[in-house]
């Protein structure tokens, strides 16, 4: 049965296989058929040939015209046929006696030279005037027949790209060449300048007694793994992404928590920190372990703080936070007047203070570096936090053509001091293509200005 089944199913899909060729070359011929009975009109061909006879008669009209200015002109000749009348020599000469026949006769030889000149100058004239006239008349209908063929599509097409293709041309090599001399510009003016005269950021004073005063790490982080056990002491919470917690004690007591902070909402949505599971150790501990089963390159780091001054972080690299009560204090720094800050466009900085763990992921892993007593550069996208004491500030990339080329951003991060920074080994943030990449760099953007 299950075979005469499939027989039908494939006789079936035969038939509306063939059906739908069928029905596309009909719906070709027919369109190919309406196609050919209609007469199409080329207007380009007619503009371009309707140009042509207008820039052949426009010039044939501008010659005709200085050949009428430079011609003589009809008065100037009647004006010296009338004097050479007026002074034609006597028959007769008083002293000596005697006759003017020869100066007579060469006289009169001049007079009947310039009535022919006058003669042939008035037909000439004539003529050139006639012919303005008409080469004005073709002008005209030239100009009509090439209106006419411009008020078509195709027509208007081609006379709007004639008559403005060098603006267009203008304007694309701006929108090549523009950004690449506005990045020479940044980087040969503004970045040197901004990197030497700026002055540093240090988000948490020195004045703030921690974890350095009393000779232990800066910040305490465990191995790297792509599955981390946790141990969850009694009166503690954890507050950790749902997709993330694979395992845990069968007496854990969870449950579900909407947003990570309700008095930082916006700081929990960047973060991707909605949704979460709390689970709560409340007589005895509670084993369990968190991994990233959609990356097999998501390694996952245990960040321990005890009363510390001040963890600078980004969110996005956050899984999960675990403390007891209110023993972490979430701030925000705002930096509008440093310049440091506005190169990166991160206006504010979020930070966690006290005591408590904070559970972070990268891809290769997060670890801390080891103290920068001398100023290290790093790559901005390589930084996922780092301690408030620090010095921070922007060095511009010294890799001038990877920066050109767009490969690099213009600056990178700069730390001075005896405490560490949080170093990830790859970039975290996920790559996206077609429309999802100019909203990517636009959510970017708002995201470093406020410190997401």
């Amino acid at each position: 049965m299950r075979l005469v089944l499939d027989c039908l199913q494939g006789v079936l899909r035969i038939i509306l296989y063939l059906g739908f060729c069928c029905a596309l070359y009909i719906a070709y011929r027919s369109t190919s058929d309406a196609w050919s009975t209609i007469s199409l009109p080329k207007p380009i061909t007619v503009i371009q040939e309707t140009q042509r006879h207008l820039v052949a008669a426009q010039r044939r009209y501008d010659e005709i015209s200085r050949s009428l200015a430079s011609a003589p002109q009809d008065e100037s000749l009647s004006k010296r046929i009338k004097d050479l009348e007026r002074s034609t020599p006597p028959l007769v000469r008083v002293w000596p006696p005697g006759t003017n026949f020869e100066e007579r006769s060469k006289h009169f030889l001049k007079i009947n030279a310039l009535r022919a000149l006058q003669s042939g100058a008035r037909a000439g004239r004539d003529a050139l005037l006639a012919e303005r006239t008409e080469l004005a008349e073709k002008i005209e209908a030239l100009n009509d027949g090439l209106i006419e063929a411009g008020q078509s599509l195709w027509g208007r097409v081609y006379l709007t790209g004639k008559r403005h293709w060098k603006t267009g041309l203008l304007l694309g090599c701006l929108v090549l060449g523009g950004p690449m001399l506005f990045r020479a510009f940044w980087y040969y003016s503004i970045a040197p300048l901004i990197t030497s005269r700026a002055e540093s950021i240090r988000l948490c004073e020195d004045r703030v007694q921690g974890l350095m005063a009393s000779g232990r790490p800066a910040i305490q982080c465990s191995k790297p793994e792509k599955r981390l056990p946790i141990l969850l002491q009694p009166k503690e919470t954890l507050c950790v992404r749902a997709s993330w917690l694979t395992a845990l004690d069968g007496h854990a007591r969870k449950r579900t928590q909407f947003l990570w902070r309700w008095d930082a909402p916006l700081i929990s949505y960047a973060a991707g920190l909605v949704e979460l599971t709390r689970v709560d150790a409340v007589d005895k501990p509670v084993n369990m372990s968190l991994s990233n089963g959609r990356d097999a390159d998501s390694h996952i780091t245990c960040i321990d703080l005890r009363d510390h001054p001040g963890l600078i972080f980004h969110p996005r690299h956050v899984v999960g936070v675990i403390q007891s009560g209110d023993s972490l204090r979430l701030r925000r720094y705002w930096r509008l007047a440093s310049l440091h800050a506005w190169c990166t466009l991160q206006l504010r900085y979020i930070s966690l203070s006290g005591t408590g763990k904070v559970i972070m992921w990268g891809v290769g892993g997060i670890e801390p570096s080891s103290p920068c007593r001398e100023p290290q550069q790093v790559n901005q996208s390589s930084v996922a936090g780092f301690y408030g004491r620090l010095s921070y500030s922007v060095r511009r990339n010294e890799t001038f053509w990877y920066y050109f080329v767009g490969k690099q951003p213009l600056f990178d991060d700069c730390f001075h001091g005896e405490h560490s920074y949080l170093m990830c080994h790859g970039d975290s943030r996920e790559s996206k293509g077609g429309i999802d990449v100019w909203f990517d760099r636009i959510l970017t953007a708002c995201g470093k200005v406020l410190g997401f």
